[in-house]
């Protein structure tokens, strides 16, 4: 960038944006306004040695005062928008959204048909999630909540509504009851010939409880899990398929 010559008049006020051609083949002026007249084109300049101070005035010099009008808008303030995310509580079996409208439920991450109102009574365990569509149309999704179906009647676990899903699972397990006193856990799965392949142990708290289990590493095939609490052993057969 060379040094630009001085303007003087009503115009040399204005803020300005100045640019300056080095040597140039052909220079072509842009259509802005310019402040003194210039040729439409300008010849390239001669060469000139290092101890000519002068050489910068064989050149011309655009000066160009650019504006941009708004069209006389005026910007407004901005203003923070609220909104609550979309929250999930269970009243008896009964799952419930705190928004009124614009809900959508999800089962397992799937979309369930026609489940739209503000509260949903399941029909099986699972992770289920809930939608709420804004009138902007914009969407935002509660947190995943882990149910777990009442037991009806006996069989195996449903003394403690034991619930095991996905199944076939590919990378996540999902194991929930609902613990009936405080008691130790003992939770292990073991491939077909009986060689452990995840163990884990804790004490449990009376009350629904909820654990998943990465099976991602695992390679697909049968496997069997046992669920120890106290003196009581629970075993489920589940299959791991990608």
């Amino acid at each position: 960038m060379l040094p630009a010559r001085p303007v003087t008049g009503p115009k040399a006020a204005e803020k300005s944006i100045f640019l300056v051609a080095k040597s140039p083949e052909l220079l072509t002026p842009l259509r802005f306004q310019r402040i003194f007249p210039l040729p439409d084109t300008v010849p390239r300049a001669s060469a000139t040695t290092p101890s000519d101070t002068t050489y910068y005035k064989n050149f011309y010099y655009y000066f160009y005062n650019m504006q941009v009008k708004s069209l006389d808008c005026v910007g407004g303030a901005r203003v923070a928008v609220q909104f609550v995310k979309p929250a999930i509580t269970l009243n008896g079996t009964v799952l419930t959204s705190n928004f009124a409208s614009n809900n959508q439920w999800y089962l397992n991450g799937n979309l369930i048909a026609g489940a739209t109102n503000q509260t949903y009574t399941p029909l099986a365990s699972g992770i289920y999630r809930v939608d709420v569509t804004t009138p902007s149309g914009c969407i935002s999704r509660s947190d995943d909540f882990s149910f777990v179906l009442p037991a009806k009647g006996t069989g195996d676990g449903s003394d403690i509504s034991l619930a095991v899903f996905p199944v076939p699972a590919s990378t996540q397990l999902h194991v929930a009851f609902v613990a009936t006193k405080n008691e130790p856990l003992s939770l292990m799965l073991k491939n077909t010939i009986g060689q452990s392949v995840y163990n884990s142990a804790q004490q449990l708290t009376a009350g629904p409880f909820n654990t998943i289990i990465n099976v991602a590493d695992l390679s697909d095939g049968v496997y069997f899990m046992q669920l120890k609490i106290d003196d009581k052993t629970y075993v489920r057969k589940i299959t791991i398929l990608k």
